[in-house]
């Protein structure tokens, strides 16, 4: 398992954006995600090694996030990549998470798929397939 980025709940990702960029020297990644299935739009930017935050903004009342937002936002999740998603999902639910979101495609990962854990340690945790 590695970190692949963390994620931050924002109540606008060209405000949040134009901040990290500024205040800690990180860089876009690409261009603005929308990703209909998780009912989100994304930012990915990146620091001089490589570590990256996913900048998080709900597209509608609906989005999982919504309610992070309506909270205040912020640190939202860590996401892992691992080689298998379904052991690794296994061995969580053995440590006592729980499957908040069953794997799915995600846009942002070139379909490869993600998956959402709430942890024992009151974390919610992401883990992203590894490349193909």
């Amino acid at each position: 398992m590695t970190i692949d980025h963390v994620g931050i709940v924002v109540g606008s990702l060209e405000r949040a954006a134009a901040y990290y960029m500024s205040a800690f020297g990180l860089r876009l990644v690409h261009d603005r995600i929308v990703d209909p299935l998780q009912d989100v739009e994304l930012q990915f930017l990146e620091d001089d090694g490589g570590t990256r935050l996913e900048l998080i903004h709900p597209l509608s009342e609906n989005s999982p996030v919504a309610r992070a937002l309506k909270q205040g936002g912020g640190l939202n999740h860590i996401c892992y990549r691992v080689e298998d998603l379904e052991s690794s999902i296994q061995t969580m639910v053995e440590n006592g998470a729980k499957v908040v979101r069953e794997p799915l495609p995600a846009v942002a990962f070139d379909g490869r798929r993600v998956t959402f854990l709430y942890t024992r340690e009151r974390e919610l945790i992401e883990f992203v397939e590894a490349g193909r």
